[in-house]
């Protein structure tokens, strides 16, 4: 299966889609292209048969001619139990609300900003010593387990 990821810099999501040996891996790193982002995801997409897109850590959205190419979908993996949190960066807003439960999504990317068809949840708690930097490792080591469900899920559908 030929798969982009479009992330920020290294994180578990990442580390655990390059060691994946079912899958041909493109990744395209927010940092590093900038505002030029959109426009390599649109040639990686042109130059390849594309099955799916993922993004992690995006700060970007995506108009449709770009969610709705891949032949098998995209999808975003959100740092919350969606629809609770959406939106960019949720931390700062969870921890001023006192949640003692969060977790991260594995949604349908739409033209709606985390509002698509979630496909996965993993919740986990957070302690009343985390800090919005150990909640993010937690969310961190949850995302890279979606992004493996969804590879082995869209692997056995096709």
């Amino acid at each position: 299966m030929k798969v982009l990821l479009v992330t920020t810099s290294t994180n578990s999501v990442r580390t655990v889609l390059e060691q994946n040996v079912e899958i041909e891996l493109s990744t395209i790193d927010c940092n590093v292209y900038g505002s030029h982002t959109l426009e390599m995801i649109k040639r990686v997409i042109k130059n390849s048969n594309l099955d799916f897109l993922i993004t992690y850590r995006c700060p970007i959205v995506f108009p449709k001619d770009i969610f709705e190419s891949p032949r098998l979908g995209a999808f975003n993996i959100h740092p919350s139990l969606l629809p609770k949190y959406s939106g960019l960066n949720p931390w700062e807003e969870i921890f001023r609300n006192h949640e003692r439960k969060s977790g991260v999504t594995l949604h349908q990317i739409t033209e709606k900003v985390d509002a698509g068809e979630i496909v996965f949840q993993y919740p986990f708690i957070i302690k009343k010593s985390d800090t919005i930097d150990s909640a993010r490792i937690k969310a961190d080591q949850l995302s890279a387990k979606l992004a493996l469900n969804l590879i082995e899920y869209l692997c056995c559908l096709y």
